[in-house]
């Protein structure tokens, strides 16, 4: 954390970019756009954490002490601002506190919603047998589920291991043929307290048959009734399907019969809400489950806005020590530059490479510039480094 001990020693044992009581607040040395003093920093002014020459350098990092105090000789102070970045004075290594945000999968609410009509009987024997699996593969995965299941009670045995888990739940209604859409609506009430808000819902149907709700009225209910973006995936007869014993009917036929009709409004609802859709006429369900599992397995984008967390005893914050890392999927590394203006301006240049603080003058959060928060939200094995305890690179 750019924390800087309250030394009440000599000066002598002060380091580069430590400060005393008393001192800039703003993070003095962040940037160096003020004009250069006619005097110049003294030597007696070298170690006291101050720019007395107005140049916008404090102590080590203006070239006055680099050329006048031994405390500041081998110092890379670094040109004046028309010439390019700041380094990190030495301190590239950069021994500070550290602060690593990597990728995680999104916890997950799942709700099943299971026809169970008659025509049903043979995927209910194989919803029954992966449903155990399907929670244990995803737990396995280190996903952060719950599950509902909304169904006829009795019409699905749940596994007791599953049943006694407090991740689970089982809200026991009569699913008929066209009403898998209408029973997510109307037992909503029932599960709708199990369901996390930082978690992703997800809803999974499964029918032989078409429904009576459209799926453009389902999103539209829904997206009252949670206030929060869902995806919807679908076990259901594809689109087009016709399965014929002297005549043709509209729905696939399988291994466990025929269809009653097309899912039409299911796979339409799939589409829309980015899930997946699945034939219920597929004969291996195993590989279903494991894709259906890889679609909810979804990672959580990188925040683009951090918080600075208090300093430990005996520290104090320094907002002039901090500095920003990106690393890619692919394994590049950046330094990122602080964009921010004491007066409170952003300068993000057009690559979108840089940070800032939410308020310079007494900073709490620190907010990545659009382009690069936009490339570390797509990148799913990007990684952020924050380190607190080395100057900032400026731009």
């Amino acid at each position: 954390m750019a924390y800087r001990r309250l030394l009440l020693s000599s000066l002598l044992t002060v380091a580069v970019g430590a400060c005393l009581t008393g001192c800039d607040p703003g993070g003095s040395g962040m940037r160096r756009d003020a004009g250069r003093g006619t005097s110049g920093e003294q030597p007696f002014q070298c170690l006291d954490t101050l720019d007395n020459d107005g140049d916008g350098l404090t102590d080590c990092l203006d070239p006055d002490c680099v050329a006048s105090v031994p405390a500041c000789e081998g110092t890379d102070a670094g040109p004046l601002p028309d010439a390019g970045p700041l380094p990190d004075v030495g301190l590239m290594a950069c021994e500070g506190r550290r602060r690593t945000t990597e990728n995680q999968i999104q916890p997950v609410d799942i709700v099943w919603v299971i026809d169970n009509s008659g025509s049903m009987d043979g995927e209910r024997d194989i919803i029954q047998s992966n449903l155990e699996s399907f929670a244990r593969t995803i737990g396995a995965a280190g996903i952060d589920w719950h599950v509902v299941l909304v169904t006829n009670t009795g019409f699905v045995t749940v596994p007791a291991s599953l049943a006694a888990d407090e991740r689970f739940r089982y809200v026991g209604d009569d699913v008929q043929s066209n009403e898998p859409l209408q029973a997510a609506i109307s037992n909503f009430s029932r599960y709708s307290d199990f369901l996390r808000r930082e978690a992703v819902l997800h809803f999974v149907f499964v029918t032989d048959d078409e429904s009576d709700l459209s799926s453009a009225d389902f999103r539209t209910m829904m997206a009252s009734l949670t206030r929060e973006p869902f995806r919807a995936h679908v076990i259901a007869s594809p689109p087009g399907s016709m399965h014929c014993t002297g005549f043709c009917l509209e729905g696939c036929t399988g291994p466990n019969g025929d269809a009653a009709a097309n899912g039409d409004e299911y796979w339409d609802l799939a589409l829309y809400s980015s899930g997946s859709s699945y034939s219920i006429c597929t004969a291996d369900w195993s590989a279903l489950f494991t894709d259906l599992t890889r679609a909810i397995a979804v990672v959580r984008p990188l925040p683009c806005r951090y918080d600075i967390p208090a300093p430990p005893d005996g520290m104090s914050f320094d907002s002039g020590l901090v500095n920003v890392d990106v690393t890619r999927g692919d394994g590049t590394r950046r330094r990122l530059p602080y964009v921010g203006t004491p007066d409170g301006s952003v300068f993000c240049p057009p690559d979108g490479q840089g940070w800032y603080y939410d308020d310079p003058a007494a900073p709490h959060t620190i907010i990545l510039c659009g382009d690069v928060c936009d490339a570390v939200r797509m990148d799913d094995m990007a990684q952020i480094d924050i380190a607190f305890g080395c100057a900032s690179v400026l731009i």
